[in-house]
């Protein structure tokens, strides 16, 4: 027979309510709940395999400022406290969130969109644009709505219909080569 051996396991706690908030552009704030002495944050592109994000460490407080991130984007996010050097917690819960869209054209590159508001179409017009170009209409909730892609040698114009679309506020986002816009429409 061999002598007792006596041990405690210990037990680190996984952080709770991750939240997202602060969402710019180019930046969102991560904040969760939990009293170790330091976390690991881990995020990536939407439904990216955990694991193969990137790994911020030794978070000290219980919020951290994401930074350099893509506009119109959407990540997840997750949290681990590290209770100890030899002690982590298991990730938490998932949260997702979705950069809001810049506002940034090229210089000498216009956009007009009219009538707005409107209830049943709407023209959106490029100027000083080349290259192919995707115009969506982007409901609050980040989710597209309507999307055309077209050519664009200087000058043209596309015409969308909005009268099937709930009546409220849009954004027409303007992506292509050399532009990058939106601009607010308003379905009546």
């Amino acid at each position: 027979a061999s002598d007792t051996v006596s041990f405690t396991t210990l037990d680190c706690p996984v952080p709770t309510n991750v939240a997202v908030s602060n969402v710019t552009t180019h930046t969102a704030t991560i904040t969760w709940n939990g009293t170790a002495s330091s976390y690991t944050l881990e995020y990536g592109s939407e439904g990216y395999p955990q694991g193969d994000g990137t790994a911020i460490a030794n978070i000290t407080g219980n919020s951290y400022q994401l930074t350099d991130l893509v506009d119109g984007y959407a990540y997840d996010v997750y949290v681990m406290a590290n209770c100890d050097a030899q002690n982590a917690s298991d990730w938490s819960t998932k949260a997702t969130f979705t950069t809001l869209v810049g506002i940034n054209g090229v210089e000498g590159s216009m956009v007009t969109v009219y009538p707005n508001p409107t209830s049943n179409s709407t023209t959106i017009t490029l100027t000083g644009v080349n290259g192919d170009v995707t115009i969506a209409i982007v409901d609050m909730n980040g989710r597209t709505v309507r999307s055309e892609t077209m050519n664009c040698e200087g000058d043209c114009a596309k015409t969308m219909q909005v009268n099937d679309l709930a009546q409220g506020a849009y954004f027409v986002r303007i992506n292509g080569d050399n532009v990058n816009m939106v601009k607010k429409l308003i379905v009546k």
